[in-house]
């Protein structure tokens, strides 16, 4: 039976978001794996970590500072995402699926606050 979390439509998209990048960082060459692939998933996984603890707390307070902290690790990560596509690390196709996660995600997450900030 899935948690509640589970159900969220933004932890899908994170977890879509997640696998994707899972997928493109193993075809990356060796010498990008310990520097722009560790990077790129700590970000994805430290975002995921967000959504979780602003799920899960009942202050309104705390929940828009762990907002804002998933703010601030997802712009990192949509910052390693466009050095690797610069690079041509990532495929352009397979860049575009991901940069459209990175929207949705991002669009998700702005509302979410927003409906935060005004309690």
């Amino acid at each position: 039976m899935a948690s509640n979390i589970e159900r969220l439509p933004v932890y899908k998209s994170i977890m879509r978001l997640v696998n994707l990048l899972l997928d493109e960082m193993e075809k990356m060459p060796v010498k990008h794996r310990r520097t722009l692939c560790d990077r790129t998933m700590d970000a994805a996984y430290e975002s995921l970590s967000l959504v979780h603890f602003a799920y899960g707390t009942h202050s309104t307070q705390e929940r828009s500072e762990f907002l804002r902290r998933f703010l601030t690790q997802f712009t990192l990560l949509n910052a390693y995402v466009r050095i690797a596509t610069e690079r041509r690390l990532i495929p352009l196709g397979r860049a575009t699926t991901i940069y459209e996660q990175i929207g949705d995600i991002s669009r998700q997450i702005a509302g979410w606050k927003q409906s935060t900030d005004r309690r």
